[in-house]
């Protein structure tokens, strides 16, 4: 079944709506799509943050760069993240932000699962 986004009657003329979430907070969009700029404008993230498209299950979120543009059309209910375009990983699960821990649950990534992933990399 295809998603489509909600349309709605303004002045004669149908406009879209597009549910897209950033870091866990739901948000309208009346474009057809939005730049990795607008992203982080919309929850008010630091300029040097990156931005990323979740990816459901255990791939790759895909990067969004601040000039490139997201189809919404095609992902009527995106979901994205931004944070630090460095990685932090290797400290301690108990000063990982609960965003992150969530995130990493939800891709089924379990503290035992990340250590055996480290460890089959040496």
């Amino acid at each position: 079944m295809e998603h489509k986004p909600d349309a709605h009657h303004e002045h004669g003329h149908h406009q879209l709506t597009y549910h897209i979430t950033v870091d866990n907070k739901p948000f309208e969009w009346h474009q057809p799509f939005i730049t990795g700029a607008e992203i982080k404008a919309l929850v008010h993230a630091k300029p040097d943050y990156g931005v990323w498209l979740v990816v459901k299950g255990p791939e790759e979120d895909e990067p969004i760069g601040d000039d490139q543009r997201v189809e919404l059309h095609k992902r009527p209910h995106a979901r994205f993240i931004t944070g630090p375009k460095k990685s932090t990983e290797g400290g301690p699960e108990r000063f990982m932000p609960e965003r992150d821990r969530e995130y990493l649950a939800e891709k089924g990534l379990t503290r035992s699962r990340r250590s055996s992933m480290a460890g089959s990399a040496a």
